[in-house]
Parts: structure tokens; sequence; C-alpha cells
């Protein structure tokens, strides 16, 4: 009985943060571009995002992955120990899959960045207006972030 009520309640949760917002969620990833070439400044960085949006909302279909259509909007900023502003990169992304059925349409894109040798910084896609229909956490803001650094490791 106690599987079957906290069922109900995931399966309602998940179709209100479905319902609510075109931004389902993603990840930003990095990884230097060349790791074997030691004392680089600028450090060139890959840039690694994937985003999930509510298809019905930023729509992709075979035909916008066959062109590389590009979904989404938004920009990548430094938000904690930022020694440059502005965009570090676009969150537009061309469409690699997408479902009808589950009313979503994914984004992915590497983007190379070049940033100082010796920083730590961090870099998100932030939005606002949280789905107003939620209990805990309605209106608020979300964050998807990567924490960045150039500091040589010891090893």
């Amino acid at each position: 009985m106690l599987k079957m009520a906290l069922s109900i309640v995931i399966f309602f949760t998940v179709s209100i943060l479905i319902n609510g917002s075109h931004y389902r969620g993603g990840f930003i990833t990095w990884k230097p571009q060349y790791p074997h070439i030691i004392n680089q400044n600028p450090v060139a960085i890959i840039l690694k995002q994937r985003h999930v949006w509510r298809r019905s909302s930023i729509f992709c279909n075979d035909i916008t992955i066959t062109t590389k259509g590009l979904i989404g909007g938004g920009s990548v900023h430094c938000i904690s120990t930022c020694s440059t502003t502005g965009v570090l990169a676009s969150v537009s992304a061309p469409c690699v899959a997408y479902s009808i059925k589950n009313d979503w349409s994914v984004g992915e894109v590497s983007t190379v960045i070049n940033v100082s040798a010796n920083v730590k910084f961090e870099a998100a896609f932030q939005g606002g207006s949280w789905i107003s229909t939620l209990d805990v956490g309605a209106g608020g803001r979300w964050s998807i972030s990567a924490e960045i650094t150039t500091i040589p490791r010891s090893d």
C-alpha cells in the first residue's frame, strides 16, 4: 500500500514538472582540449552541454536532427570567482533526439572556450520562475553548473 501511495505521489509530481516548464534539465561538463600540453596560457577548454526541453515548446523532429537545427536558448555564464564577465557559451544546440510520446527534445553541443591558466570558477546555465504549482520551490530559480579549474594537479 505504501509503495502504491508513493508511486502515485511520484507520478503526480513528475506530471506537474513535465507539464509546467519548457526546461527539463541537463548537464555541463568540461575537459582540456590539449591535456598533454603543459603550461598553456590560455587553456583551451571543451565545454560540453546537453539540455532537455519540452518538445511542445522547443520543437524537434527528424528534419531538425538531419539539418542540425538549433534548439533551446540562453547562455552559460561565469557565476563564481570570475576572471571574466559575460557569456562563456550559448545554450542553443543541434537537436540530437526527441520523443513525441514523452514530449521532450534534446540538444547537445561542445564549444571550445579559452580560459586563463591557474584559475578556478563556476560556469552555469540558470533560469527562474520555476513551476508555480510545486509545493516546495514554486516560483524559485534553478541552475545547472560545472566547476572549471585550470590549476595543475600535483600528480
